[in-house]
C-alpha cells in the first residue's frame, strides 16, 4: 500500500496525484483543499472535514477501485451521491467496495438499509469492522417494518437511530361508493395500487388488540370480561387451539357481546379538491409527534368578494372553477411548502 501522509500540510488549496501509484491519502483536518485530483489506485477514499472541496472539485479517476470509504465533515459534497456510485459499480460486477462509513439524516421504506446491509464499516478508531454496516445518523422509516426486521437492521447498524413511522395512513375515494375505494399508503395496497387492501403498521397493531368477549355483571359496579376465541366467537380464548378451547354461550344466560376496543390515537383529513379522506392512525401510547404547522383565522385571508368557487367538477386552475356572483365571497390561502390543509368550519 502506498500511502501520502499530507496532515501536516495544513494551507494545501489543491492537490493532483494522478498519474502515482497512491492507494491511500491523508490530509490535515480542516485543510482548505478546493481541488482534489485522485488516480485510479486509489483504494480508500477519506473525505473529511474539508469545508472548501466541492463536487466540481473532486476528481476521481476510477472510482470501481476504491475498497474503503469514509466521509464526514465535507459540507459541499453530496457524500451519499458518492456513496450510491461506488454502491451501483460494486453491483454491476466492476466496484470493489468493501466498507464504508456516512453519517445521513434521510427517510427510507427500508430499501436502502437493505441495500448496504452486507457492507462493513470501520471503527472509531479506524480499524476496519466487518461485523456492521457504515450507516450512522437517523433513518426515518416511512413503512412499518416488522419487529423481526427492525432488529435486524439495529444490530447491523449500531450506530444508526432508526425510526418506525408514528402513524399509518389509510385514503379513502368518496366517489368509489362500493366499498374499495381504501389504499393503504404504507404498503401500497388497495384501490390506488389496483391489488386488495391489507391492513399494515397501526392499523394491523390496533386490529390484532381488538378482540370479541363476552361481559357479565357479577357485582355492583363490577364485570367479569372473558375473551372469545378470534376465529370461533362459540368458544372462549382460553387455548391456541380451537379444539382445545372452552365452549360459550352467546345466547344472553353467560352475558352480553362486547367488542374490546384498544386504545389508539386516530385523526381525520379532508381532501376537498381531489375528494378524499385521509385517516390517520397510531397505535402509541403517547400522542404522536405532531408536524410543523400554521393556523389561519379567517380575518387574515385574503378575500376575493362576488366569486364562488365550482366543486361539482374539476378544475385544472383557481381560475377556471371560478363563477362570478354577488353574494358569495371566496378566500384564498398561500399553502406553498406544505403537504396538507385541514379547513375547520
Amino acid at each position: 500500500m502506498a500511502v501520502l501522509d499530507l496532515r501536516r500540510q495544513s494551507r494545501l488549496k489543491k492537490i493532483d496525484v494522478r498519474g502515482t501509484g497512491v492507494t491511500r491519502l491523508q490530509l490535515a483536518t480542516g485543510s482548505p483543499i478546493a481541488e482534489l485530483a485522485l488516480p485510479g489506485t486509489i483504494e480508500e477514499l477519506f473525505l473529511e472535514n474539508l469545508p472548501k472541496l466541492t463536487d466540481d472539485g473532486l476528481v476521481l479517476e476510477a472510482p470501481e477501485n476504491i475498497k474503503g470509504y469514509r466521509f464526514t465533515g465535507c459540507p459541499n459534497i453530496n457524500g451519499y451521491d458518492i456513496l450510491k456510485q461506488l454502491h451501483e459499480a460494486k453491483r454491476n460486477g466492476n466496484g470493489k467496495l468493501e466498507r464504508f462509513s456516512l453519517e445521513v439524516d434521510m427517510e427510507d421504506d427500508g430499501t436502502i438499509l437493505n441495500e448496504y446491509f452486507d457492507y462493513g464499516t470501520y471503527t472509531s478508531s479506524g480499524a476496519n469492522d466487518n461485523s456492521h454496516s457504515g450507516f450512522r445518523g437517523k433513518v426515518r422509516l416511512n413503512k412499518y417494518l416488522s419487529d423481526t426486521e427492525m432488529q435486524r437492521y439495529r444490530e447491523r447498524y449500531p450506530e444508526l437511530d432508526i425510526k418506525l413511522p408514528e402513524y399509518t395512513v389509510i385514503k379513502h375515494i368518496e366517489d368509489v361508493t362500493d366499498g374499495t375505494g381504501f389504499s393503504n399508503l404504507d404498503n401500497k395496497t388497495g384501490y390506488d395500487y389496483s391489488n386488495t387492501y391489507e391492513p399494515s403498521g397501526h392499523v394491523a397493531i390496533i386490529l390484532g388488540k381488538r378482540h370479541r368477549c363476552l361481559g357479565k355483571k357479577t357485582a355492583e359496579g363490577e364485570m367479569t370480561i372473558c375473551n372469545l376465541h378470534d376465529q370461533d366467537s362459540n368458544y372462549f380464548a382460553d387455548a391456541e387451539n380451537i379444539n382445545s378451547a372452552t365452549p360459550s354461550t352467546l345466547t344472553e344466560e353467560e352475558g352480553d357481546v362486547f367488542v374490546y376496543e384498544p386504545v389508539y390515537w386516530y385523526k381525520g383529513v379532508n381532501d376537498f379538491l381531489r375528494k378524499a379522506k385521509y385517516r390517520i392512525y397510531s397505535s402509541l401510547e403517547n400522542e404522536p409527534t405532531k408536524a410543523e404547522s400554521v393556523k389561519l383565522m379567517q380575518d387574515k385571508l385574503e378575500a376575493k368578494e362576488g366569486y364562488a368557487i365550482r366543486v361539482s367538477t374539476n378544475y385544472g386552475t383557481l381560475k377556471a372553477a371560478e363563477m362570478q356572483t354577488n353574494q358569495n365571497i371566496y378566500y384564498v390561502v398561500n399553502i406553498k411548502g406544505y403537504k396538507q390543509v385541514h379547513y375547520i368550519e
